[in-house]
């Protein structure tokens, strides 16, 4: 059986992201995203999230994952929510 790719093939790439006023960003961020990997790292909230948050706005103008899918993992590992 031949299995084919959901996405074959990558259609958009995102370079930069320009946030302003957003979550964590008061003020204006440029984030550069033009290389193969991004990697985020830092202490806890600096905004790590805030950055993915504000892709998923940009994309399909939402902020959260609408299909519970994130409070079914938090449950799966214990926390309550």
């Amino acid at each position: 059986m031949d299995v084919k790719p959901v996405v074959p093939e990558a259609r958009f790439r995102i370079d930069s992201l320009a946030v302003e006023r957003f979550k964590a960003f008061g003020v204006p961020q440029e984030i550069m995203l033009a290389k193969t990997h991004c990697f985020m790292f830092g202490a806890n909230v600096r905004g790590k999230s805030s950055i993915v948050e504000a892709i998923r706005w940009g994309l399909i103008g939402s902020e959260r994952d609408s299909d519970g899918l994130g409070s079914l993992a938090a449950k799966s590992k214990g926390v309550s929510g």
